[in-house]
């Protein structure tokens, strides 16, 4: 358990991931590094992009997040397809 906690850190630390102890990521996260996710967010199966930002109580379901994004507090996504040619 402690070689796990300190090469997660040492993975984190490289990519200046910072992850509140109180977030939860479960599945296959992302992070492409300068991320931080605050407390009380669950992240599953997502990817977070260059310099990105989750508030707190967030919650993100196969989410894919671009670089240099700012999503705030109490954010939930769901699953959908949105028509981008019909419109």
């Amino acid at each position: 358990m402690k070689n796990l906690i300190k090469n997660m850190f040492y993975r984190f630390s490289n990519k200046k991931i910072r992850l509140s102890l109180k977030a939860k990521c479960r599945g296959k996260n992302y992070f492409e590094g300068h991320n931080m996710i605050c407390a009380g967010t669950e992240m599953i199966n997502c990817a977070l992009g260059r310099g990105s930002y989750i508030g707190e109580n967030g919650y993100f379901y196969q989410t894919k997040i671009g670089k240099y994004c700012c999503i705030s507090r109490n954010v939930t996504t769901i699953i959908g397809s949105h028509p981008i040619k019909k419109f």
